[in-house]
């Protein structure tokens, strides 16, 4: 049986932004403090959803505090 790679959805610091609601400032902050692992190709930033999956389990409060 041959397998396939499956290519990991990647974000663009706009568009991870979008999507959670939040101002890209805080993307781009988490992004230079080493919070929210990314590539960098050439200029572009990408972040690949296993990151954005990481740093949101981080940031997860549970419910009694």
């Amino acid at each position: 049986m041959v397998k396939t790679a499956q290519l990991e959805r990647h974000y663009t610091q706009d568009e991870l932004a979008e999507l959670l609601g939040v101002h890209v400032i805080t993307i781009k902050r988490a992004c230079k403090r080493g919070d929210l692992s990314f590539y960098k190709i050439g200029r572009s930033v990408r972040i690949p959803q296993s990151a954005v999956d990481d740093w949101l389990a981080r940031k997860r409060v549970s419910a009694n505090a």
